[in-house]
C-alpha cells in the first residue's frame, strides 16, 4: 500500500466504519455529530470528498479529512484548509499551515510554512492579515501575542481582537503579566500592562528581566510586579537576576538569594550562585571562599537548603537512566586537586577524587570510561564498581547496537582482549590487535579481526543464551 493510500485509509478511520456497499458503488460514511444531518464523506478513487444532503460535492480531491466537533481540517495536495461543521468552507485548502487556537477561537494561518501568517476567526473573517513573519505566544496562556512584520513588532490581544501596542516596535517581550517594549534597538525597555498602558512607578531601563516564576520584572532599578509595586527598591543591590523559584542578587560582598516578596533567603556572601546542570529541580551550584583560587563548591536546592556542603573545587551533575525511568539517577562528579570523584544523590562517596578524566559511554548511561595515571577502565558511577579494571593502556567501545550488548576492546603491552560492559571476558588477553571488521549479514553477529604480526584472522561474535561466544567462520561457537 502506497503512503498516499495509507493516508486516505487513516483519514477514513477517524469516522465510524464505512457502511457496506455494492462493489461498484463508492464507499460512504456519515459525518460525525454534531455536524448537520446529511453530510457524508465519500471515497472517490484515490481521494476523498464531502457531500451535502442533496449529494452535491462540498469539497473534493482531499488527501485527508480530520474533524472535531466544530470543524474539520482539510488536506489537499499538501495544502490545508478548514470546513465548518455546518458545511461552510472557512478556508479553502490552499495554505501551508493552519492551526486552531481553541482558547481564542481563532485560526493561525500561514501561506508559507512559517511566513505570511495571520489570524482568521470561526466565521472566516480575517482578524490579522496574512502578511506577518511570525506570531509568538499563541500556545501559551499569557497574552497579548507578539506579531512581527518587516522587522517590526506589535502586541495583539486575541480576547479583544485589537492591537494593544502598534506594530512599529523594535522588540516586545511578554511575561509576568507585563509587556516590555523597545521602540528602537538601542532604546531602554518601557514596561506596559497587558492593555498597553504604561505602568506607573516602573522607570525605563535597559537591564529589565522577566521573572516568570515570581511574576516580577527586575534589574538595577529594583523589582516590581504588574501593579507597579516595588518589592525591592532601586539601589539595594547592584544586580538582580531570576533563577527559578528565587532570584540571585549581587552586591560588593557577594551573591545571595531573595524571594518574590524581596525577603532575603541567603545573604549576599557567596562568590557565585548558578543553576546546576539540567536545572534539576531548580538546584544550584554555590561557591564559597575568600577568593576564587581558594573556592569551595557545594550544591543547594531551589530554596537555598544545602544538599552537598562546599568542600570541592568543582561539581557537575549528570542525570542517568534507571530501570524505573529516564533521567532519574543522580550522579555528582566532584573535583579536587584536578582529580575527579563520584558521589551518589545522598552525598555518599562512590569513588574518591582519583580519575584524570571520565566520559559516559552513551547518553543516559551510568557507565563511564575513566583514566587514571595513564591507565583506562570502565566504571559504573551508580554502583561504585569498575567491571573493566583501570589497568589498560587503551579501551575502545565496539559499536554493536544491533546485537544489544556493548563490547570493549582493551589493549595492554601489544596484547588485546574483549570485555562486555558487565566485565565478562569474551576473549582473554592475547598477542595482537583486535578491530571491528566488515559488518556481518546477520544483525546479531559481529565480526572482528585479530592481527598478529602479518597474519589476520576473522572471528565471529554472537550472543547465545545471554553470553557472548566466539567462533571462527565455518566453526561452531566455542563453549
Amino acid at each position: 500500500m502506497s503512503p498516499f493510500t495509507r493516508a486516505i485509509v487513516a483519514a477514513l478511520t477517524l469516522f465510524a466504519a464505512i457502511a457496506s456497499a455494492h462493489a461498484d458503488a463508492p464507499a460512504r460514511t456519515a459525518a460525525p455529530a454534531p455536524w448537520s444531518a446529511g453530510f457524508t464523506l465519500e471515497k472517490n478513487g484515490e481521494t476523498l470528498q464531502v457531500l451535502d444532503a442533496q449529494g452535491h460535492v462540498v469539497v473534493g480531491g482531499l488527501e485527508g479529512f480530520f474533524p472535531n466537533a466544530r470543524y474539520a481540517l482539510l488536506l489537499r495536495q499538501s495544502q490545508w484548509g478548514v470546513l465548518r461543521a455546518d458545511g461552510h468552507i472557512l478556508l479553502a485548502p490552499e495554505y501551508a499551515r493552519v492551526e486552531h487556537l481553541p482558547e481564542s477561537q481563532l485560526f493561525e494561518v500561514c501561506r508559507d510554512a512559517n511566513e505570511r501568517c495571520g489570524l482568521v476567526d470561526m466565521d472566516g473573517r480575517i482578524v490579522v492579515p496574512m502578511d506577518n513573519a511570525r506570531i509568538t505566544g499563541v500556545w501559551v496562556t499569557q497574552t497579548p501575542w507578539v506579531v512581527e512584520r518587516d522587522g517590526r513588532s506589535g502586541a495583539f490581544d486575541p480576547a479583544t481582537r485589537r492591537w494593544v501596542v502598534p506594530q512599529a516596535q523594535a522588540e516586545i517581550r511578554v511575561g509576568a503579566g507585563m509587556l516590555m517594549v523597545k521602540r528602537e534597538p538601542d532604546s531602554p525597555w518601557q514596561v506596559l500592562d497587558r492593555r498597553g498602558a504604561a505602568i506607573a512607578g516602573i522607570p525605563p531601563a535597559s537591564d529589565w528581566q522577566v521573572w516568570e516564576e515570581g511574576m516580577r520584572i527586575m534589574g538595577a532599578q529594583g523589582m516590581f510586579d504588574a501593579t507597579g509595586k516595588a518589592w525591592v527598591p532601586a539601589g539595594r543591590y547592584d544586580a538582580i537576576a531570576p533563577q527559578g523559584d528565587t532570584a540571585v542578587v549581587s552586591t560588593r560582598t557577594g551573591q545571595g538569594l531573595i524571594n518574590a516578596q524581596g525577603r532575603q533567603v541567603l545573604p549576599p556572601r557567596f562568590l557565585l550562585i548558578e543553576p546546576l546542570e539540567s536545572a534539576h529541580l531548580g538546584w544550584k551550584r554555590f561557591v564559597e571562599g575568600e577568593h576564587w583560587d581558594a573556592r569551595r563548591v557545594g550544591v543547594m536546592d531551589a530554596q537555598g537548603l544545602v544538599i552537598l556542603p562546599a568542600r570541592w573545587d568543582g561539581i557537575t551533575l549528570d542525570l542517568a537512566d534507571t530501570a524505573r525511568g529516564r533521567r532519574n539517577q543522580l550522579i555528582f562528579q566532584v573535583e579536587r586537586d584536578e582529580r575527579l570523584g563520584v558521589l551518589d544523590a545522598a552525598g555518599n562517596t562512590l569513588f574518591p577524587p582519583r580519575f584524570d578524566s571520565a566520559s559516559t559511554i552513551a547518553y543516559g548511561s551510568v557507565m563511564y570510561l575513566v583514566s587514571e595515571d595513564g591507565r583506562q577502565g570502565l566504571c559504573n558511577f551508580a554502583s561504585g564498581h569498575c567491571p573493566i579494571p583501570v589497568q589498560f593502556e587503551r579501551i575502545q567501545q565496539v559499536d554493536d547496537s544491533e546485537a544489544g550488548q556493548s563490547l570493549f576492546v582493551v589493549t595492554q603491552d601489544t596484547r588485546s582482549a574483549l570485555y562486555t560492559e558487565q566485565g565478562q571476558v569474551v576473549m582473554p588477553l592475547q598477542p595482537g590487535l583486535i578491530a571491528l571488521s566488515t559488518a556481518s549479514d546477520d544483525l546479531h553477529v559481529l565480526e572482528v579481526t585479530l592481527t598478529q604480526g602479518s597474519e589476520q584472522r576473522t572471528l565471529r561474535l554472537q550472543v547465545l543464551a545471554g553470553v557472548w561466544q566466539v567462533q571462527a567462520p565455518g566453526h561452531a561457537p566455542a563453549q
